[in-house]
């Protein structure tokens, strides 16, 4: 069957401590439910004993979820665990075991497992000395309560306390207490001849009627810490639970200690204590001994830092400066021994850009050589004990008669992950694509500071290795076998250099793609470190459109990738250096998780495949004209690069003449259609795709499609020819016009606002192709179709500020130091590049502050996309 019963509770919101312990199991049993509730007791002054005025008011107890009672039937059933999900918590729903045919008669709370096997009427119970509180979340610790139904036989039950509560007013008001943190309270009670009398202690009790007998060796003292500290500038309340032993006349000692003094105060009692009955003690602090125990002021940490001798292997021995004057620009990497924190007040702070591994060993100095400094317990000891720095520590510095000092320790990286890769000393590090020996003491371009990195033309080796940690130290990608080697092709001029990775085994890093191959782009050039970031979150931004707005697709796929801190050990040098911001991203590459068209004629021959008919074509519009098989387009003359290591290779395979002409005819029909305006181009050329290139490369202003170089199509399986993936948004985009033709510029590298940027293109033959966007601009189908997409995709394009926004917060605590290593002020690109020749300024050169940075960005963006609107719809 099934009971409830009922508990009466009644003064203010205060919440109990739980009973943790595991539900009792015994045979022939059943299920009973009781309804608790805890009697209400009125406030009774006349009992009240205080140590100033008196102050009423009353309190109330109430259940809590997990709570559990000792329950005791009418025929054997003994301490069974009843336990409480909280309801109504000021009655609770009980549910326990009780023996068949037995009906619950008495309860008790909190339940005991150590009282299994006693009969109601002599149960033991302790009521501690120290009953830590909070006053941001009070419990009452060691509220013992008995009860009993409300009649015979009911389920409704009614809980009574058993002993006595001391309600704590603590009043700072007009001490020298005030503005200091509440440590703890503290109350000793002895009779007139300074006898203690027992307050707390082990007891034995009864449920059935709530009597019991204290044992012998209790103790005369309560102890309230504080758990949440609060500072003392208003009234505060705490509770404590002690027997109702207190006679008139017994002298009460209550002692407060805050973090700087103890102060203290005794009274007599003006009456004897009473069970059940709440006592308001008022501790006007005022009044007490205002401070009677001063302590010492506190020693001080005056000087904390990190050897690097001490902490080997993570902490680097040199940093990266540049110095410019006259043009004239030096790199090179200064000698350190120390990482050194500042302190300012009790908040102590360090970045080191470039930290993944946070356990370091600190090294420190203490204003008192008889002080000690202390983490999470342990004395630490300078120069020796390792602390995890993974998240801010609290230290505490400690002394005899003094004053404790907290210390709020934060040690922190740039917030981006941290890439190392460790360069073996095979492969061939003498010669750069170009043929540069060193021999010849000319420029070497795979040459970067004090160590080198092989060409771009090199053999890919296998026993390099890259490890990438997340910003908390923990581990992205575990060491893997790869092979490093340079990559670019104008950044090969510049001082920081941008690499590729190629590993032995796929892994998919930052749930980007599964793939071996990825890049560390520079970002030299760029003095926000973000455009190649912003314009792939553009590209994203402009598909989640497409999707949303049911469009026809357009670019497929574009990379993406992450700005991360690069370390560099060169097995060839011994040495280890961190060079700055990068950004790790996708390779452009036809794989199944990048660029999913079918394989190119490379990876057919590796895989066996004769079939030529069914391939995937990857080429890069590029007057560099440095792959296997280039050629121009008939009639603008466009260079074109098929990025297929085996499309020259005619000896091997013949079949390779047949692919490179059937290519270039089809391409060159397709370029035929759009300089004579014949609308059905678009059977072989997705508008689309066109399209959105056409809107990335124009807002972002990267004039490199009007030469062109960087600007990638594809073709998959004799499809249309589709433009994409989108490449290379460093140099010269996010446009300042204003602040650019300051700077000197030339007047073909000045973009306004108000007119396509693919007027300017430049050429051969004909003297502006811009990738035929002149042409395709005057096509009607072409005007249309660019009208109607940019309606629907400029909600979406609106978004991008608040990514150059978000991207931008992510990147500057590591833009800090990235601009000391390499500075990017117009003069030191001026130095770094090709001399006083160097005029594509982006504008932004000169701003002094990244948050400037951004913020022109921001405006250039909007800038940009107003004038592009109304040169759309002037179409």
């Amino acid at each position: 069957m099934k009971g409830k019963m009922i508990y009466a509770l009644a003064f203010a919101a205060l919440g109990l401590v739980s009973s943790c312990n595991e539900f009792e199991k015994i045979q022939e049993q059943y299920t009973q439910e009781i309804v608790a509730s805890i009697a209400e007791r009125a406030t009774m002054a006349e009992t009240k004993t205080s140590l100033d005025n008196l102050s009423g008011g009353a309190f109330g107890v109430l259940w809590q979820e997990d709570d559990k009672i000792g329950v005791f039937g009418e025929f054997g059933t003994k301490n069974s665990v009843f336990s409480t999900s909280a309801t109504d918590p000021k009655k609770a729903v009980f549910s326990g075991a009780m023996n068949a045919g037995d009906r619950a008669l008495y309860a008790y709370y909190p339940y005991d497992e150590a009282n299994n096997g006693k009969d109601a009427s002599s149960l033991a119970g302790a009521i501690p000395a120290s009953q830590p509180f909070s006053t941001a979340a009070p419990r009452l610790t060691a509220d013992y309560k008995y009860g009993s139904p409300v009649t015979a036989g009911s389920d409704e039950f009614v809980f009574n306390h058993i002993f006595t509560t001391l309600r704590l007013v603590i009043n700072p008001e007009g001490s020298a207490l005030v503005g200091e943190t509440l440590q703890k309270v503290e109350i000793a009670v002895t009779d007139a001849n300074g006898v203690a009398r027992s307050v707390a202690g082990s007891f034995t009790f009864n449920a059935t009627d709530g009597s019991y007998t204290a044992a012998a060796e209790g103790t005369n003292q309560l102890i309230m810490p504080v758990e949440d500290t609060p500072v003392l500038s208003s009234e505060l309340v705490g509770y404590l639970t002690c027997f109702p032993s207190v006679k008139k006349g017994d002298q009460i000692t209550v002692t407060v200690t805050t973090n700087a003094h103890t102060a203290s105060r005794t009274a007599a009692a003006a009456k004897d204590f009473v069970a059940e009955v709440v006592y308001d003690m008022p501790l006007n602090l005022s009044a007490f001994t205002s401070p009677d125990i001063p302590l010492g002021d506190p020693a001080s940490v005056t000087a904390f830092r990190f050897e690097v001798a001490k902490n080997a292997g993570k902490l680097l021995d040199n940093k990266l400066v540049c110095s410019s004057t006259n043009y004239r620009t030096s790199y090179s990497f200064n000698a350190v021994s120390t990482e050194t924190a500042t302190i300012e007040g009790t908040d102590i702070s360090h970045c080191i850009p470039y930290l993944y591994d946070f356990k370091l060993v600190p090294t420190f100095t203490l204003s008192n050589p008889a002080a000690k400094l202390y983490c999470n317990g342990t004395e630490l000891v300078s120069g020796q004990t390792e602390v995890d720095f993974t998240a801010p520590v609290t230290m505490t510095v400690k002394m005899d008669g003094a004053q404790d000092k907290n210390y709020n320790v934060s040690i922190t990286n740039t917030g981006l992950p941290v890439v190392v890769v460790h360069q073996s000393t095979s492969g061939d590090f003498e010669l750069d694509s170009e043929g540069y020996n060193r021999d010849r003491n000319l420029f070497l371009n795979n040459s970067s500071i004090d160590f080198r990195i092989r060409g771009k033309e090199t053999e890919w080796m296998e026993d390099d290795q890259i490890t990438i940690y997340n910003a908390d130290g923990s581990v992205e990608l575990a060491a893997a076998s790869c092979g490093m080697r340079q990559r670019g092709n104008s950044t090969k001029k510049y001082p920081k250099k941008a690499m590729a990775i190629k590993l032995v085994d796929k892994a998919n890093i930052f749930d980007l793609s599964n793939s071996k191959r990825w890049v560390l782009l520079a970002n030299w050039i760029d003095r926000s470190m973000i455009r190649n970031a912003v314009t792939f979150a553009m590209a994203e931004k402009i598909n989640e459109g497409v999707a949303a707005q049911q469009l026809d697709p357009g670019i497929p796929w574009s990379p993406n990738g992450k700005n991360v801190e690069l370390i560099i050990i060169d097995d060839r040098t011994n040495k280890s250096h961190h060079l700055g911001n990068y950004f790790f991203g996708e390779q452009i590459k036809i794989e199944k998780d990048r660029l999913d068209i079918a394989d190119s004629f490379e990876d057919a021959v590796k895989d066996g495949i004769t079939d030529y008919n069914s391939l995937g074509w990857l080429l890069e519009f590029d007057g560099n004209m440095d792959e296997a098989f280039c050629f121009n387009t008939s009639n603008h003359n466009l260079p074109i690069m098929v990025k297929d290591d085996e499309m020259n290779n005619t000896t091997t395979y013949p079949a390779v003449t047949t692919l490179q002409n059937t290519l270039q005819s089809f391409i060159n029909g397709v370029e035929a259609k759009i300089v004579a305006g014949d609308a059905s181009v678009y059977e072989d050329y997705d508008i689309n795709a066109a399209i959105d290139q056409m809107f990335i490369f124009e807002i972002t202003q990267n004039r490199e499609y009007t030469e062109p170089r960087s600007v990638y199509y594809f073709i998959n399986r004799g499809g249309k020819l589709t433009a994409g993936p989108v490449w290379d948004f460093d140099r010269g985009t996010y446009h300042n016009p204003t602040n650019a033709s300051s700077m000197g510029n030339e007047a073909n590298r000045i973009k306004p606002y108000n007119r396509w940027l693919f007027e300017f293109s430049t050429g051969t033959s004909p003297a502006t192709p811009g990738v035929w966007y002149r042409k395709l601009i005057t096509e009607p189908t072409y005007k249309a179709a660019v009208k109607a997409r940019w309606a629907a995709l400029k909600p979406y394009l609106n978004q991008v500020p608040d990514e150059i926004r978000r991207i931008g917060a992510e990147n500057a605590k590591s833009w800090e130091y990235n601009i000391v290593m390499w500075p990017t002020t117009s003069d030191v690109r001026r130095a770094g590049n090709d001399g006083n020749a160097f005029r594509d300024w982006a504008g932004d050169e000169n701003i002094a502050t990244y948050q400037g940075v951004i913020d022109n960005m921001v405006q250039c963006f909007n800038d940009r996309v107003a004038g592009l609107d109304a040169l759309i719809n002037a179409l």
